[in-house]
């Protein structure tokens, strides 16, 4: 009997944990089969595309040419520059939020003055000091490296 191998790891087990979910959500729907609110047609929809989803990623999992291909878009120039350009830009605009967060939470709780405004506040200021800490630390890492 030919024994199987796994060529992409990454895959078979993405596959083997959508496969637990799909028996999980089975489950589920069958202890939740009395009710009369049970069987849902979107817990079906979902129990479905979870078990393609399980099924065609436990086939790439045995199959050589998914993990050439998968190696081929891992070294794709091209793939990494968008990568690390939708991080820069991701970060540059979550770091906008933060600082618009502190700013309205600072000037909102001088006219109201709640906790739950005082720790939106503190939260997005402890969260902007934090990128900058991060910031620096990397910039002189890189700086040292270089």
């Amino acid at each position: 009997m030919k024994r199987m191998k796994i060529y992409n790891p990454k895959r078979f087990w993405s596959g083997i944990f959508f496969a637990v979910m799909t028996t999980l959500l089975i489950t589920l729907m069958i202890l939740d089969w009395t009710r009369p609110n049970g069987r849902p047609l979107n817990s079906l929809v979902i129990i479905v595309l979870s078990l393609l989803f399980a099924i065609v990623n436990i086939r790439l999992g045995f199959s050589p040419d998914s993990k050439k291909q998968d190696a081929i878009e891992a070294q794709d120039e091209r793939n990494r520059v968008i990568n690390e350009r939708s991080r820069a830009q991701t970060t540059r605009i979550m770091l906008g939020v933060l600082i618009t967060v502190s700013v309205l939470g600072g000037i909102s709780y001088i006219f109201i003055r709640t906790a739950v405004i005082l720790t939106i506040f503190a939260l997005a200021t402890a969260l902007t000091n934090l990128y900058f800490y991060v910031w620096i630390g990397t910039t002189v890492y890189y700086n040292r490296k270089l």
